[in-house]
């Protein structure tokens, strides 16, 4: 893999980082560890951007409405951050290890400071479940769901960029994946048996 310099990588249009091309699948072929911390960096500001916006005091709780900016922003941060996951795992470099090593941090932090946004819950509480369909009804209850507070998340919200201690962050994240991993596998509260 070649390897180029921070400013040229920082300088690649859409059309030249893999990781901002959703027309089709991931390109896992053309993915190289100098297209992460590009993708990365705008991709997160994006969905930072989605984020300030769907929970302005004046953005409208409506479904279709934030789904248009945060779903979008979300999904694609997602996905890019997916296929270099993957790529990490099976087609493991240094140099990709190191780009992924790198980003890791911002997107950990992203994930779990959306999952404890107090005005993201409010937003979505304030929505009328009579007006969604069944698909957004289940999604709606999802995303209630995966909204995880701390005591302190009010404070942390008040200090935009403010880091999560690491111990505050792991029960976050091991809650939000118990959960998913017992709804993968239809497991109920009550139904789980210590080992």
């Amino acid at each position: 893999m070649n390897a180029t310099t921070q400013p040229e990588a920082r300088a690649m249009s859409h059309t030249s980082n893999p990781l901002l091309d959703f027309a089709d699948l991931p390109l896992f072929d053309a993915i190289r560890p100098e297209h992460v911390a590009p993708a990365m960096d705008e991709l997160l500001q994006a969905a930072d951007a989605a984020l300030e916006r769907v929970t302005a005091a004046d953005y409208p709780a409506q479904w279709a409405a934030m789904s248009q900016v945060l779903d979008v922003a979300t999904e694609r941060l997602g996905r890019a951050w997916g296929a270099v996951s993957h790529l990490n795992s099976v087609a493991d470099t240094p140099e990709l290890r190191a780009a992924y090593n790198a980003a890791l941090p911002r997107v950990t932090e992203f994930w779990t400071r959306l999952g404890a946004d107090e005005r993201l819950y409010a937003k979505y509480k304030a929505m009328s479940p009579a007006q969604l369909n069944a698909e957004q009804t289940q999604a709606h209850t999802n995303a209630m769901r995966g909204l995880v507070f701390t005591k302190d998340s009010q404070q942390k919200r008040a200090r935009p960029g403010a880091k999560i201690k690491h111990a505050q962050r792991r029960p976050l994240i091991r809650a939000g994946f118990q959960r998913r991993f017992n709804e993968a596998f239809g497991i109920r509260a009550g139904d789980q048996r210590g080992g």
